[in-house]
Formats: structure tokens, C-alpha cells, sequence
């Protein structure tokens, strides 16, 4: 059912006039669900707003969600947030992720951590290639091949 039919039109009017979709995560992951497998584009942009809008999702969660709803945007900030945080991956974490992305993120994770080891013994600031935050190009080149 695509979103240009009769139906998922109404579908997306009647969603989005209802006060009870408010912004209860679950039910907003749910509506999120249901409106990227029938292809509510409405919906859809109101349940991925709603998320942001409401403090988002953690690190693991925006990236396993990205993953499983195509919301691409969602992928740099999660892997960012991640890779700088100061616990390393549980088990669980790495399941849900998955074990590629799971290597990734202690690839990345190595890489900020002899960044700022360098930074630190050098007493310099941070190196900047281009302006880019060095953690920026870390998480570009690791998880997108440069390709951002």
C-alpha cells in the first residue's frame, strides 16, 4: 500500500488529527513501525519529528532503529554519541547493534581514544583536517568509507 492511494491518505489525516499518538516512545516507535511498512509518509515524518522533538532515543536505539526504519540521519549522531561515551558496549548493546557495526564502534572508539592520548602528550589542541572535528572524519571514515 503506498502513500499516493486514497487510503493511506485518510490513514495519514485521521493519525495525525488524534491527540492519543502523543508522545509516548513505545507508541511512537510503533506508529513509526506501521508507517514505514505501509509507506505513511505523513505518519512517518510525525512519528520521526515527534522522537527528536521528545529528547530522542539512545545511542543504541538510534542506531538499531535507523537501521531497521531507514532514517538515515539518525546514524551519525548515534554513532557519535557511542563512540565518545565512557562505558564500552555491553554484550547486549552489541547484539542489538550487531557484531559489524559492533567492531566498528571499538574501531572508532580506539581511534578518539589515541586522538585525544595525542592531544593530551602533545598539550595541543585537537587536530583539525580541513575544519573537521577530528571525532567527525573518525565516525565518517569508520562507519561511511570517507563517503559523507
Amino acid at each position: 500500500m503506498k502513500s499516493s492511494s486514497p487510503i493511506a491518505s485518510a490513514v495519514n489525516q485521521i493519525v495525525l488529527s488524534l491527540p492519543c499518538v502523543a508522545k509516548v516512545p513505545q507508541r511512537l516507535l510503533d506508529l513509526l513501525s506501521i508507517s514505514t511498512f505501509y509507506d505513511f509518509g505523513s505518519v512517518r515524518e510525525y512519528a520521526i519529528q515527534t522522537i527528536e522533538e521528545n529528547g530522542g532515543l539512545d545511542p543504541i536505539d538510534k542506531i538499531y532503529y535507523a537501521n531497521q526504519f531507514d532514517i538515515p540521519q539518525w546514524l551519525t549522531p548515534g554513532y557519535k554519541e557511542l563512540c565518545q561515551r565512557h562505558a564500552a558496549l555491553t554484550i547486549s548493546e552489541a547484539e542489538r547493534i550487531g557484531l559489524p557495526t559492533a567492531i566498528r564502534v571499538a574501531k572508532a572508539r580506539e581511534l578518539i581514544c589515541d586522538h585525544r592520548a595525542r592531544v593530551i602528550n602533545d598539550y595541543c589542541l585537537p587536530m583539525r583536517k580541513g575544519g573537521t572535528d577530528p571525532v567527525d572524519a573518525i565516525i565518517n571514515n569508520v562507519f561511511f568509507n570517507g563517503k559523507t
